[in-house]
């Protein structure tokens, strides 16, 4: 699904189909992954929610876990591309 929603989105912004392919895909790991390694860590220390804001449902930081990994992905993405372009 986030490769169609980016494909839409890169042809709106004009971005080439090689880049639009790697950003959906690569979205759709890294923010897998992110929430992944989140819980890992979690589990790891025997934590069930990483502060107190939000009780029972992981706590604020699993809100945006899988966002922060894809974002970092993207942005590094963005510098490979515009070093190549």
């Amino acid at each position: 699904m986030s490769v169609y929603i980016f494909f839409i989105i890169g042809k709106i912004l004009d971005f080439t189909a090689v880049y639009t392919i790697i950003a959906g895909f690569g979205i759709c790991v890294f923010s897998f992954t992110g929430d992944l390694a989140a819980s890992c860590i979690k589990r790891k220390y025997g934590i069930k929610d990483f502060s107190s804001v939000l009780p029972g449902q992981g706590g604020f930081l699993d809100r945006f876990d899988s966002l922060i990994t894809a974002g970092a992905f993207v942005y590094l993405l963005h510098l490979l591309f515009s070093e190549i372009i």
